[in-house]
């Protein structure tokens, strides 16, 4: 048996501890504070373009997005440094 869902790596560590779920991916909250600033920062400089780095802008018909990139994996081997973070 598996478990899935959405969560935080807090409410899920003891699942991934105890390996009934192997894994859950979710994007680092400092990825993500970097990805508002710089977007922030090029947005008031006038200098947006296609690319912020590692990320990509995307116009898709609904707006424009910032994709940040694959998300980050949260396993057995590494919830312990993350539990307490958030």
């Amino acid at each position: 048996m598996a478990l899935t869902g959405l969560g935080l790596p807090s409410e899920k560590a003891t699942y991934l501890e105890n390996g009934v779920s192997p894994a859950m991916f979710l994007w680092n909250p400092i990825d993500v504070g970097y990805g508002a600033g710089m977007t922030a920062h090029v947005l008031v400089e006038g200098e947006i373009t296609g690319a912020l780095g590692a990320m990509r802008v995307v116009e898709d018909g609904k707006g424009t997005q910032i994709m940040l990139g694959d998300p980050f994996r949260f396993d057995a081997a590494n919830i312990d440094e993350w539990k307490e973070v958030y």
